[in-house]
């Protein structure tokens, strides 16, 4: 009996698990809803379209740190950019990450990729311990400019892989 309480409580938790240091690496598509102008019939009128962009990869280094109970904290410093902080709950092996607001960099144009801008987007997310990895999905959401086309989110396929630092 003992040896089995002893065991029970020698076992981590599902957020002392996932605590740790790892390094990142997250990229991705946004697929956008913009009005563009556009010659019909002769006039110039406005027309809705649906563009696929590409967010500049980013890597860095990334803590998970304990906050209380299944709550933990994701820190994210991103090489060439500023910090990012979830507040995250834990169960088992997933982590899901709440909404924050952040600057992300996406290619303005599809073919010129050295046209690159930050937009302020709404992003969340979940992910899944895999070995010493997590592979999150992020999703974006929001409203922006990117030059002198606003933009809308309809879709976002980005993911993040942390490995564990050892």
């Amino acid at each position: 009996m003992f040896a089995a309480l002893a065991f029970v409580s020698c076992q981590k938790s599902a957020v002392e698990n996932l605590s740790g240091s790892y390094s990142f690496k997250t990229g991705g598509l946004l697929q956008l809803k913009t009005t563009v102008k556009s010659f019909e019939g002769g006039k110039l009128v406005d027309k809705d379209t649906v563009i696929v962009r590409s967010m500049v990869p980013e890597s860095g280094q990334m803590r998970i740190l304990p906050d209380s109970g299944d709550k933990a904290k994701v820190t994210m410093n991103i090489t060439a950019g500023g910090p990012v902080v979830y507040d995250a709950s834990v169960q088992d092996n997933s982590v899901s990450l709440s909404t924050v607001s952040r600057k992300l960099p996406v290619y303005r144009e599809e073919s010129l990729l050295d046209f690159i801008e930050e937009v302020l987007v709404s992003c969340s997310g979940t992910g899944t311990l895999y070995g010493n990895t997590i592979v999150f999905d992020i999703k974006c959401e929001g409203n922006f400019k990117l030059g002198d086309w606003p933009c809308t989110i309809l879709s976002s396929d980005v993911k993040c892989v942390a490995t564990r630092n050892e």
